[in-house]
């Protein structure tokens, strides 16, 4: 009898650890969930160090504080600051600059319609960069896919690009939009210690500076 009753003890004991265990287990899960954020009219800063999903915001700007972590990126009307260290899947405004500071990871790309794009030291980006009307600054970055712009210039120093370097032309219905009155060649430098894989190719005349001792592809003149 009390072998039954020992056993007995043990079942449930056994059966409440299976059921406590279950529970923390998917409190775990729920709590690991990172959470969205929406604004309209308003700007956002995530915290150092905190964990979210999506951010998006209408009207306002976006920082990514250090050592964070977020989903896609989004406004519409604001700039977007990614901070040392902060992770981000993708980031995209239409109206402000994109800047990332050193160490920063993007999953996907970084694009802007109106607005400079910067990347500093230590950064990768394994999509695209890419913005219509605006400069693009990397500085000891690493891009893995293409650099493109319309009407701005590109400035790359210590940095690797994996793809195409592409300066569209402004025939486009975009590059004649917003570079009306703007008759400027956009500037392309490149310094002694970048590396471009893919080709550069130019759509529209450029001032075209490329150290002799910098690694790049073929140059493609297609205007």
């Amino acid at each position: 009898m009390r072998t039954a009753n020992h056993i007995i003890r043990l079942s449930l004991t056994s059966l409440l650890v299976v059921i406590l265990g279950g529970y923390v287990l998917t409190a775990q899960a729920e709590g690991s969930e990172r959470k969205n954020i929406s604004r309209v009219n308003s700007s956002i800063e995530i915290e150092s160090g905190q964990q979210v999903g999506n951010v998006n915001s209408v009207n306002g700007s976006i920082r990514i504080g250090r050592q964070a972590i977020a989903a896609d990126v989004e406004t519409v009307n604001g700039r977007i600051d990614l901070e040392s260290a902060s992770q981000v899947d993708h980031a995209s405004t239409v109206n402000g600059r994109i800047t990332a500071a050193d160490n920063v990871a993007v999953e996907g790309s970084l694009e802007t319609v109106n607005g400079a794009i910067r990347v500093r030291e230590g950064g990768r980006v394994k999509g695209r960069v890419r913005t219509v009307n605006g400069d693009i600054s990397l500085r000891s970055a690493v891009v893995t896919a293409d650099l493109q712009t319309s009407n701005g210039d590109i400035d790359l120093r210590a940095s690797e690009v994996k793809g195409d370097i592409v300066v569209k032309g402004r025939r486009s219905f975009l590059g004649r939009m917003f570079s009306f009155g703007n008759n400027s060649r956009p500037d392309v430098t490149i310094d002694s210690e970048s590396i471009i894989h893919g080709s550069i190719i130019l759509e529209q005349e450029v001032d075209l500076r490329i150290d002799a001792s910098a690694q790049v592809g073929e140059i493609i003149h297609d205007y």
